[in-house]
């Protein structure tokens, strides 16, 4: 098949799945083409077979720019399937994809399938490498098996308790587009490699030669790219500050370690959580 990958990428766990899932498919035969949404489409939809849609899940849902980018694609009569990552399995996230389906579902396309995949978490406590290191394997077991599958339409039931749930939080875009008008560069820290600005996804970052300072605009999606690959640690994101994991995990890394991660080490209520995602993809692939 021609395959087309549609996805956003914040802080690049995203961009790993994409590319791991771009060379299972090519080893499999097929062609394969990669698009980032926030860049100008260089590819004519229609010649494709089908269209895999990859994010980050964002407060139980899709982030916006992935839905609008849709919705300008105007993508028609076409099978595709979904893959997207959080920082915890989360049943709740099965209602994360709901405004996809609409905007898909307008254009006449089939959903072949719909895949969550955990990867490490920018909120809160930083992974460990050892973790990771179980987790990757995990996600690269249930790839080869989302590869082998992409006929099987399977999709995730979204009850009306999750879409609500997912309705919720939806309000938190505005908070979130907000609280980016109080991000703040600490100069003593700023060593002016201009990371943030040239790496920013939707360019909303600038260098203000008046004001002499970086300087941050409306168009914010909280993928907190800016804060996690900066250097020096000098980017403040407002209330979010608190509870930021700075630095970029490093996958070449983690996985070259050895696997002797022992899940036992977890306390109780995270070995439930990230057992029940082992555990599920155990099944699919023994």
């Amino acid at each position: 098949m021609k395959i087309l990958l549609l996805y956003f990428t914040g802080t690049y766990n995203t961009l790993y799945l994409t590319t791991i899932i771009k060379n299972t498919l090519m080893n499999k035969g097929h062609s394969v083409d990669t698009l980032l949404l926030t860049e100008k489409n260089k590819y004519k939809i229609k010649d494709y077979d089908l269209i895999g849609i990859g994010y980050p899940i964002h407060a139980f849902n899709a982030p916006k720019v992935v839905e609008d980018k849709l919705k300008k694609l105007k993508i028609t009569s076409k099978k595709y399937f979904i893959y997207k990552n959080g920082g915890q399995p989360h049943l709740n996230n099965q209602a994360s994809s709901y405004k996809i389906y609409k905007i898909m579902k307008k254009g006449k396309n089939e959903l072949m399938g719909e895949y969550e995949f955990v990867m490490p978490t920018n909120y809160g406590t930083r992974t460990s490498d050892e973790f990771i290191r179980y987790e990757l394997e995990y996600n690269h077991k249930f790839i080869k098996y989302m590869c082998n599958n992409l006929e099987n339409k399977k999709a995730y039931k979204v009850s009306l308790i999750k879409r609500f749930i997912s309705f919720v939080f939806k309000s938190s875009r505005a908070g979130f587009k907000a609280n980016s008008s109080s991000y703040k560069v600490d100069k003593e820290k700023c060593i002016k490699c201009r990371d943030c600005i040239n790496n920013c996804p939707t360019k909303n970052i600038e260098y203000s030669k008046e004001e002499r300072k970086i300087i941050f605009k409306d168009k914010c999606v909280t993928c907190m790219r800016c804060s996690y690959i900066c250097p020096t640690n000098a980017i403040n994101i407002g209330m979010l500050e608190k509870v930021k994991v700075n630095g970029k995990y490093d996958f070449l890394a983690i996985n070259s370690l050895e696997n002797t991660f022992d899940l036992a080490t977890l306390d109780k209520k995270e070995y439930k959580i990230f057992k029940k995602y082992f555990d599920y993809v155990d099944s699919l692939t023994k």
